[in-house]
């Protein structure tokens, strides 16, 4: 158990937390502005920070019995396969921060374009608008009311190193893959040009695939049996909503926001299908500008 524990760590060792902002609200660029912006946001997988607590004060709790009654305690090959299950989560989707640069272009009447370049990955979108209605439009014009819907698409493609690897001398061979695909709806309510809010119900797929170097490797030196093999494809989904407020100059924008949903990933590990989602947070603020 203890190498395929050190193997398992290395195959999700470079897994990485997906950025679920969105930092704009449902409003389109006009044709030919641009919109240059940052931010920074916490991924927070709560469902399973909880369930590692939960299984440490177990686990605790059993070895603090066993040394009352003054009884050998041994881990039982179910908590280990649990720890093993709450290591891999912990490591699929690690709670981390992630900062991001992203831009945007008004392409024609109701559409924009935009990349994002993170910590981690590089996205592209495109937003369309559905739906205005209420004031004038154009940035600063008139003190009404007005509202927006639109409709996005993105694409992420994840590039990174993978530190776990690199300190096991004898795993070399092994390289990941991951892409998401995120549709989000946007639904947003200006009520001056200094202040609005914003909603963006939203779906995200990810798929993450390793090469099979690394099984091959561990199925030649025997370290893990056929029936302990682990993914080399892992798909997860997620599916929440983000709740934001906009303030500040109609060129100048700051955004603050939450994202909270549930994530779903049920690979197959230690011949078990094994839950690694729950319950996601992911706060986040930002500054935008807009030209032209």
């Amino acid at each position: 158990m203890g190498r395929t524990l050190w193997l398992a760590l290395a195959l999700v060792g470079s897994g990485c937390a997906t950025n679920l902002s969105a930092l704009q609200t449902a409003k389109t660029l006009r044709p030919g502005q641009i919109r240059i912006g940052g931010g920074v946001g916490l991924y927070v997988p709560a469902g399973q920070v909880v369930n590692a607590i939960g299984e440490g004060v177990n686990l605790a709790k059993s070895g603090v019995n066993a040394a009352t009654a003054r009884e050998n305690f041994t881990v039982s090959r179910e908590d280990q396969e649990k720890l093993l299950t709450t290591a891999f989560a912990l490591a699929v989707l690690p709670p981390s921060t992630s900062w991001e640069i992203n831009a945007r272009y008004g392409v024609v009447d109701n559409l924009d374009v935009g990349v994002r370049w993170g910590l981690n990955a590089l996205r592209a979108d495109a937003k369309y608008r559905l739906l205005h209605g209420g004031g004038r439009e154009g940035e600063g014009e008139g003190g009404r009311k007005s509202f927006d819907l639109a409709i996005g698409i993105g694409v992420s493609k994840y590039f990174f190193s993978n530190p776990v690897l690199e300190a096991l001398e004898k795993v070399k061979l092994v390289s990941f893959s991951r892409f998401d695909v995120e549709v989000p709806i946007y639904l947003s309510a200006d009520f001056n040009p200094y202040f609005g809010i914003y909603f963006s119900p939203k779906y995200v797929y990810s798929r993450t695939s390793v090469e099979m170097k690394l099984l091959e490797f561990a199925e030649a030196c025997g370290c893990i049996e056929e029936k302990y093999q682990l993914p080399t494809t892992v798909d997860m989904h997620f599916v929440g909503a983000t709740g934001g407020l906009r303030a500040g100059l109609p060129r100048l924008s700051f955004f603050f926001e939450l994202t909270a949903g549930n994530t779903f990933v049920n690979p197959m590990i230690l011949g078990k299908e094994r839950n690694l989602g729950g319950v996601t947070l992911y706060p986040s603020l930002g500054l935008a500008g807009t030209f032209r």
